[in-house]
């Protein structure tokens, strides 16, 4: 086995959640769409982007009839892969819901398959969440709320806990619109080692604040930019900076790119550009994206399959 081999696998455990009582579980902070990713994770204002749900849970208000999507993603180097499969659709006039499910694994544990497959040395976490938000004012102003259970597994440890995310959003003109999240509100994020000791992790508490400005979105050039800015609401919990932007092209190809500078208590400032490329047909789209780029360990390719009804 190479010794490069396992230094890499080390970072994949630190990737996920390892258990540590001043560490924020990595599930919590993933954007697991390709749109999001494209946008450096920018969104917490875009009326109308429903991929933002997993940002801001207001932004599923969106007048869409109903969606179904799914996603993959891989990350380079580390053979981390994740998939996603996600509905939300319209209850007459309750208001949306959205049922999200995830997972994530290590396939070649030490670039070892049997290893991988030993019981014990399982590197995986899964996440369901449950989404609802509504429009009111005649849709210039939407509300929103998110559930979700999380479960992880680094080796013999296991982790589980259950999170929410609050948040409102509304359009002060045609082209700009803004938001507000809280996000991470539940307790904090409970460990099990293999001798039965506990320990728990804060799930880092934060404060989302965006705008989104868009121009000739039903021109044969359309433009849109998002930027967000978060700030700790607890010690560990990370804050900074994400901004992204978005060139629609005759209404059906989008090139998309972000970049996100972000810092918790732990580490030093660190920023990871991103970029994707979408395609639209009718009532189905297709999103790419390539986010952390520069990063040793830890860059990801993300594909989404989508239909808009």
């Amino acid at each position: 086995m190479a010794l490069g081999s396992f230094a890499v696998s080390c970072t994949l455990c630190a990737l996920f959640s390892v258990r540590a009582e001043a560490q924020v579980p990595d599930v919590l902070r993933e954007r697991p769409t390709a749109y999001v990713a494209a946008f450096g994770g920018a969104g917490a204002g875009a009326i109308g982007l429903l991929d933002a749900r997993w940002i801001n849970p207001a932004l599923l208000a969106a007048d869409v009839p109903a969606t179904f999507e799914v996603g993959l993603f891989k990350s380079t180097v580390t053979d981390i892969t994740g998939a996603r499969l996600g509905v939300s659709g319209r209850l007459r006039r309750f208001g949306r819901f959205s049922l999200d499910v995830r997972r994530r694994q290590i396939d070649d544990l030490l670039d070892d398959s049997t290893l991988a497959a030993t019981p014990g040395l399982e590197v995986s976490d899964w996440g369901l969440q449950l989404g609802y938000a509504r429009g009111l004012m005649g849709g210039r102003l939407h509300i929103g709320a998110s559930w979700g259970t999380l479960s992880s597994r680094v080796f013999g440890t296991t982790g589980g806990g259950w999170t929410a995310d609050v948040g409102a959003a509304a359009e002060i003109t045609s082209n700009v619109s803004i938001g507000i999240t809280l996000a991470h509100l539940g307790p904090r994020y409970a460990w099990r080692d293999a001798l039965g000791g506990d320990s728990y992790s804060p799930q880092g508490r934060t404060i989302v604040g965006g705008v989104r400005w868009s121009f000739g979105q039903a021109r044969r050039v359309g433009v849109q930019v998002a930027g967000d800015v978060v700030r700790a609401v607890e010690a560990a919990a990370e804050e900074g900076m994400r901004i992204g932007g978005e060139v629609m092209l005759l209404r059906h190809v989008a090139l998309r790119g972000g970049y996100a500078r972000m810092q918790d208590a732990n580490d030093s400032a660190r920023g990871m550009a991103s970029a994707g490329l979408g395609l639209r047909i009718r009532n189905v789209r297709i999103d790419i994206a390539r986010d952390r780029l520069g990063s040793v360990v830890g860059e990801r390719t993300l594909v989404d399959f989508s239909i808009h009804r």
